[in-house]
């Protein structure tokens, strides 16, 4: 078996243990991907055009340049030599020449004789080479177009970078790890709950909810969350996910712009998980119970401003410091309206009866009730 096959198997059962959901989502990507190749590679294209468009014209000039100087050099080579000037030959017209125009001009005697390739010539050469070279410098036709040329052909790579970097973003984004939703409930309760046995992406997956012992900081396992993307959020301008809590459904979370929401969510835990984080000795008299956590519509913003209902029932508490004497069930409904939330406590049986309710606004509360 070649490698290429190999490699083909491979991405066959990678495609193949990929849920429906995921599926559609590669497909989608692959889609994006290479509708942003044909755009790269069609305003590449229409690009290169313009450039040969306007270069075009340029290039017939200078060819028809070049055949000009091809023939003027043809032309040149056909024409017969002239016969060579002995230098010396030119000293008497050259001396009749200046006697017409009142001039003198001595000849040399002797071994020297009068050569009129030196003098000045001879000795400003260089400077008559860089004159030459001045005058006959002229700037090519086509550079006053080339910063004009480099801007047009930079602006698409430039598009074409950002597409990339664009697109490399929203690969990394699809393949996020779930361990982020770990790092998020971690610093929603300052460490005290943890995701741990994470499997999974950001989008789909599942783990188990651990509450850390404040004595001990041991890791108790809590439930096991299955999260589900829900693609369709997207519409309404936020994600959203499927919460699944040992098997059942545990209700939808969601966050946009505007804040975040919990709709329909529920959560049993044990009430010592709740009662052992009281910062004092009330808190480790042993409490006993389960508790019920759930949610109606409840919506906040990102400045905690807050709207819906959600209510906790505490069913079975009990104490270990009074053994035998369970205490009753509890209702604790909880009320958000903007910046005000309310709060009544409810007994709903057992012996210790309690009721109370109270109201927290712009960080100041109270609460009112009676115990019998």
């Amino acid at each position: 078996m070649s490698a290429v096959q190999a490699k083909l198997q491979e991405a066959r059962a990678w495609w193949t243990g990929l849920a429906p959901r995921e599926r559609t989502l590669v497909a989608a990507m692959a889609a994006v991907i290479g509708i942003a190749a044909l755009w790269s590679l069609s305003d590449w294209t229409q690009s290169e055009r313009k450039r040969l468009a306007r270069a075009l014209p340029q290039a017939k000039a200078r060819l028809n340049a070049m055949r000009d100087d091809a023939a003027e050099v043809q032309r040149l080579q056909r024409m017969p030599a002239r016969p060579a000037v002995p230098p010396a030959s030119l000293a008497d017209p050259l001396q009749a020449s200046a006697r017409a125009r009142g001039l003198t001009m001595p000849a040399c005697k002797g071994r020297r004789q009068f050569r009129p390739d030196r003098g000045m010539a001879g000795r400003s050469a260089a400077r008559q080479r860089a004159w030459r070279r001045a005058a006959e410098y002229q700037p090519r036709p086509e550079w006053r177009g080339h910063r004009g040329r480099s801007a047009s052909v930079g602006r698409p790579v430039i598009r074409r970078i950002a597409l990339f970097i664009v697109l490399f973003a929203v690969s990394l984004l699809i393949r996020a790890p779930a361990w982020l939703i770990d790092q998020a409930v971690s610093r929603a309760t300052s460490g005290e709950i943890r995701l741990a046995l994470i499997e999974g992406t950001l989008w789909n997956g599942r783990g188990t909810l651990t509450a850390v012992d404040p004595v001990s900081l041991r890791a108790q396992p809590w439930v096991t969350l299955q999260w589900r993307w829900l693609p369709g959020s997207l519409l309404r301008g936020e994600a959203a996910w499927q919460l699944t809590a040992d098997d059942k459904l545990a209700g939808e979370v969601g966050a946009g712009v505007r804040g975040w929401r919990a709709d329909g969510v529920s959560l049993a835990a044990p009430a010592r998980f709740a009662m052992e984080r009281i910062p004092h000795a009330f808190g480790r008299l042993g409490w006993r119970g389960d508790l019920q956590f759930e949610t109606t519509q409840w919506r906040c913003s990102w400045k905690q401003r807050c709207d819906g209902r959600a209510g906790l029932r505490w069913s079975g508490a009990a104490v270990d410091v009074l053994r035998g004497r369970p205490l009753g069930d509890y209702q604790i409904d909880l009320r958000g309206e903007n910046e005000r939330l309310t709060m009544a406590w409810l007994t709903l049986r057992g012996e210790t009866q309690i009721n109370a309710q109270g109201q927290l606004e712009g960080g100041h509360g109270h609460l009112e009730g009676c115990r019998r």
